[in-house]
Parts: structure tokens; sequence; C-alpha cells
């Protein structure tokens, strides 16, 4: 991953966030659809980043649902990680 890339991936992240604080008191249905947004997009950098794309499931044709067992079997996310990402598929 470029610095560029880095960049742009940490940018993302941090305005997610924002928008899932704003969202937690007021319409929880909107902070939990942004959070797994965010979930899911990180899973997908971690995806691609170590490899697993080759030989695998392209990452543009996976959700939540399939990219947290895969990354866990990997021993990409660590259990209780796994298990937080899991609660918001």
């Amino acid at each position: 991953m470029s610095p560029e890339q880095k960049s742009r991936a940490i940018q993302w992240i941090t305005q997610s966030r924002k928008k899932i604080q704003k969202y937690q008191d007021g319409d929880p249905d909107a902070a939990l659809f942004h959070s797994r947004r965010l979930a899911e997009g990180i899973c997908k950098q971690v995806y691609i980043l170590e490899g697993c794309e080759t030989g695998g499931k392209p990452v543009d044709k996976m959700m939540l649902g399939g990219l947290v067992p895969t990354l866990h079997k990997k021993g990409l996310l660590p259990g209780l990680v796994g298990h937080h990402m899991g609660t918001i598929q």
C-alpha cells in the first residue's frame, strides 16, 4: 500500500468513525449501518493486503459475513476482534 493509499484509507476510517458517533444516540440503525460498512471496508483491506485473493474468492464478491470467518481461520483476526466484527454483521 502506497503512502497516498494509506493516507486515504486512514482519512476514510476517521470520517466513518465521526459519522458513526454522530448517529449513535439519535439514529442507532444508521450508526449500525455505518459501523458495518466500516468493518467491511477494513476487513476487505486486510484480505487484499494479506494476499487472500490469490486462490480465494475475489474481495469485491465478499461481504462482512464471509470476510470475518475467512480472516479468522487464517489467523488475521484475533478472537475478540472477530467476535465484535461478527456482532455487527
